[in-house]
């Protein structure tokens, strides 16, 4: 692989991503959504969108592993969606999509985007409650669903827009997130047809290897040590007490090691310290 060629598909995985959060914004008319899309592979985010919201970007490998977990089995033309914040997912209104690149019987990478609704039900406008206790309370949980055609699709869609509050453009968002993905499946399939699934994977392999490379080389920079903050909460929406949050860093080398121990653990409320 040349460096020509690296830089090629480098920048094809860019475009790809870019193309995903361009067709989704291109085709909601109404008001821009918070939008994040990327190019997996593995559970790794490849490549994101420069305009994908850094959020959204970050859940990306998180939601595919917890994917990957409930359903290891993919096939040509698959389509999953997803929000549960129990299997990679975080805000009940931050819905996620997936769908494999193959070359032959092995899944190369995946196309996904995140898009966060106006609303998807539960006890408040918008999906968030700061009384509430239970996951239950926030909207409708969506487990990992495999979206086979358009049928489909419309049905998830009547589920959603006959519990959210705002169910106007929620189809139209709908079909947006898949439209995207398929711009991304588009460019993402057109790289492997003119580079050669091989050359495609070694490209991704260096990509990883240079990112991990500036990072470390940016860790290595800074000055060995531990480093502590630490902050409260005024509450968690449900007790009138404050919640402690405290972040340790240990710097030794090229090597970063977070911890929060000294947290409060759980709330009661939506905010911090629950486990989804």
């Amino acid at each position: 692989m040349t460096p020509l060629i690296f830089t090629r598909i480098a920048e094809g995985f860019q475009a790809a991503a870019d193309g995903m959060d361009a067709t989704v914004e291109g085709l909601v008319k109404d008001a821009r959504p918070a939008v994040a899309s990327g190019v997996c592979r593995a559970g790794d985010l490849v490549a994101q969108g420069a305009r994908s919201q850094p959020l959204l970007a970050a859940t990306l490998p998180f939601a595919l592993r917890g994917l990957r977990d409930l359903r290891p089995d993919f096939a040509p033309g698959d389509l999953f969606v997803g929000n549960d914040p129990y299997a990679g997912g975080s805000s009940l209104a931050d819905l996620r999509m997936f769908a494999p690149l193959f070359a032959g019987d092995e899944v190369l990478f995946f196309a996904g985007n995140a898009v966060r609704y106006a609303d998807l039900g539960g006890r408040a406008v918008g999906g968030f409650s700061p009384g509430a206790t239970d996951v239950r309370q926030e909207g409708v949980r969506v487990p990992w669903m495999r979206l086979g055609d358009r049928a489909g699709g419309m049905e998830l869609a009547d589920l959603l827009a006959a519990n959210a509050r705002f169910s106007d453009g929620l189809r139209t968002l709908l079909w947006a997130q898949v439209a995207g993905l398929d711009a991304g499946l588009g460019r993402l399939r057109g790289i492997v047809e003119r580079y050669g699934a091989e050359v495609v994977r070694e490209a991704e392999a260096e990509m990883g290897r240079r990112a991990r490379a500036q990072m470390a080389k940016g860790i290595a920079d800074l000055p060995d040590g531990r480093y502590a903050f630490e902050d409260v909460l005024d509450g968690d929406g449900v007790r009138d007490r404050g919640v402690r949050l405290v972040v340790g860093a240990e710097v030794a080398g090229d090597r970063l090691r977070l911890s929060f121990e000294g947290s409060d653990w759980p709330c009661v409320g939506p905010l911090t310290g629950e486990a989804a």
